[in-house]
């Protein structure tokens, strides 16, 4: 199953602060959290300029976190809007929410699977005599 996060080389960027990663993870479900709609309505209407403005957003969040995929979407709808060719454009754009909801969802899931690591390490403590 590919991600579209590299999750071990996100983790290893950042092998020592993974405390810092999760308030990454956690800023971008918060920032990103209507971004889909808000890209499925603009994809329905072709307002590139609107597309343009998320895309760009998208290609230094990308490479924050480790979405490569992603950010070379973003750059790549990005790059087609500046030359005007609208139907390819629009393509990627509905590429890029299909990458960006996977981002969201994979984000979702790590942070969850850390706190339930983060649980069973205080069970455990707690138990301990």
């Amino acid at each position: 199953c590919e991600t579209v996060i590299d999750w071990p080389g996100l983790e290893a960027r950042f092998s020592d602060r993974l405390p810092f990663v999760a308030k990454l993870l956690r800023s971008a479900l918060d920032y990103y959290a209507d971004t889909p709609d808000e890209l499925d309505r603009r994809i329905a209407v072709g307002d590139l300029a609107g597309i343009g403005r998320i895309a760009h957003g998208l290609k230094s969040t990308g490479g924050n976190l480790m979405a490569r995929r992603l950010r070379d979407a973003a750059r790549q709808t990005d790059l087609e809007i500046q030359h005007h060719n609208a139907d390819e454009a629009l393509r990627l754009a509905g590429e890029l929410h299909g990458l960006l909801r996977a981002l969201l969802a994979e984000s979702r899931r790590w942070l969850e699977a850390r706190h339930e690591e983060k649980s069973t390490e205080e069970r455990t403590k707690d138990q301990q005599p």
